[in-house]
């Protein structure tokens, strides 16, 4: 059996206890599926897209028939469903039994258990959404803050596939005027000016580089700015984290060294994702386990996109804080973003105030208590405007949303920048022909028009089943 014949049905929403349940099934023999677990009178009840209370019910080997639910029932005929198929939808009452029970009775109504992401690839293969699209309908469920969202929503919308297809109609019309001189070789006729070629190369070449470097913006905005919480033991890392986190994350005492690995928290702040990482103090250790913390913290240090370097304002500066302060600055990279924080302005003691300004010159410094909170609001502002450039270059929303379409954009640029480099050459126009050709392939790639069976495989095998 094709997987076009199959019938297939799945629990759409998650398993456990619940108000409601939905199932859905999807196929050629969606409604007979159903009708096998209704009652006659209920079955001739059932209109296209009217939601129907009905009794489910279940046949033993003995065909004796048992209540499984009073339930819903909505009914899609084909083709104007989201997998193209008709398609049934049961709201059934939560929990684990009864949902299970009904996808069991469907199973043994001729219906097949869904694969992973099996009614998005079908709306796919249907035609009814495009792979850019389908993929967002994966990405949605996985959205953790609303400048996500609104990422997301731009391909799911269509738009991202419209900008997309807006390029490859541009490469098109190129490709038309190199093909037409091709035509006309013999008669030397010039369709193309020369000038504008190499104009129309450039800008394609142009935006390309956009959207391919868009990746790493679109990379910060799904998996969050990873900050680094740096400074010696005992300055109130653990307390940064826990305030930053607004619950109790690290284990603070007044011991040093109580943090002896490295503990990442993600948490949104006004839109963007950030991921605090609460390190253990960067400093010479005997212990391996201590040890083993301090390479970690090294490494956190290392991969921050910013460093949040704590001092302890009510002591003295000391040899300790002035060497990690060194090694920061040495090792720090022309992206990364450093805010020293001075914490513990709660306590009476204000020590090394000189010292301390010499220590924090050119660079951003917030007054901070861990313990009432004071200057949070000022840390989160300076964050989110230290970060803003790393996530929001360029200010719009075209942006690749995966590896994959990065990958697809790559070999567009690269072809792209083939065209131009035998254009220069003064090579043949089907050199430069062929080259137009595989950008157009791989913009085709991209919002799925031209795909291969393994491609879809991977894509859709990391969907969640029901969807």
């Amino acid at each position: 059996m094709s997987q076009s014949d199959r019938t297939i049905a799945a629990l759409a929403t998650r398993s456990g206890r619940s108000a409601l349940a939905v199932i859905r099934v999807s196929g050629l023999r969606a409604f007979q599926v159903i009708r096998q677990l209704l009652s006659t009178e209920d079955a001739e009840r059932l209109e296209d897209r009217r939601a129907s209370l009905v009794s489910l019910y279940s046949f033993g080997e003995d065909n004796r028939r048992r209540l499984l639910d009073e339930c819903i029932v909505v009914p899609y005929t084909a083709p104007e469903t989201f997998t193209g198929e008709d398609i049934v939808e049961i709201f059934t009452h939560g929990g684990r039994l009864i949902p299970s029970l009904v996808l069991q009775s469907l199973v043994r109504a001729g219906a097949d258990l869904a694969k992973p992401g099996e009614f998005t690839q079908r709306a796919f293969l249907n035609g009814k959404i495009d792979l850019a699209k389908a993929e967002a309908i994966d990405s949605l469920s996985h959205a953790d803050t609303t400048v996500e969202l609104d990422l997301i929503h731009h391909h799911y919308s269509g738009q991202f596939s419209s900008e997309i297809k807006k390029i490859r109609s541009e490469i098109t019309d190129l490709l038309s005027l190199l093909e037409l001189e091709l035509d006309f070789a013999e008669e030397d006729v010039e369709f193309a000016d020369r000038a504008e070629l190499r104009s129309r190369l450039d800008f394609l070449e142009s935006l390309l580089h956009k959207l391919s470097h868009s990746y790493q913006r679109a990379h910060l905005i799904r998996e969050g700015i990873r900050v680094a919480i740096i400074g010696k033991p005992n300055v109130g890392k653990s307390s940064l984290l826990n305030l930053l986190l607004k619950r109790e994350r690290s284990i603070v005492t007044d011991i040093p060294g109580t943090t002896r690995d490295v503990i990442e928290e993600a948490v949104e702040i006004r839109g963007q994702k950030y991921v605090f990482i609460d390190t253990a103090g960067i400093r010479e250790a005997d212990d391996i386990v201590e040890k083993e913390g301090v390479r970690r913290s090294q490494s956190a240090l290392e991969n921050a996109d910013v460093i949040m370097l704590v001092i302890d304002s009510s002591r003295s500066l000391d040899r300790e804080d002035w060497e990690i302060r060194q090694r920061v600055l040495q090792q720090k990279t022309s992206t990364q973003g450093i805010i020293i924080i001075n914490n513990k302005t709660d306590l009476d003691v204000q020590a090394g105030v000189e010292e301390r300004r010499s220590f924090c010159a050119d660079m951003i410094t917030l007054e901070l208590s861990c313990v009432t909170g004071d200057g949070l609001e000022a840390l989160e502002k300076s964050l989110t405007a230290a970060t803003h450039d790393l996530y929001a270059s360029g200010s719009d929303d075209f942006m690749v949303l995966n590896l994959r379409q990065k990958n697809a954009v790559d070999r567009a640029l690269s072809a792209v920048v083939s065209a131009k480099q035998h254009f220069e050459e003064g090579l043949s126009q089907e050199f430069i022909a062929t080259d137009i050709r595989h950008a157009i392939d791989a913009l085709s790639e991209l919002i799925g028009e031209i795909t291969t069976e393994d491609v879809l495989g991977h894509i859709f095998s990391n969907f969640c089943i029901g969807k």
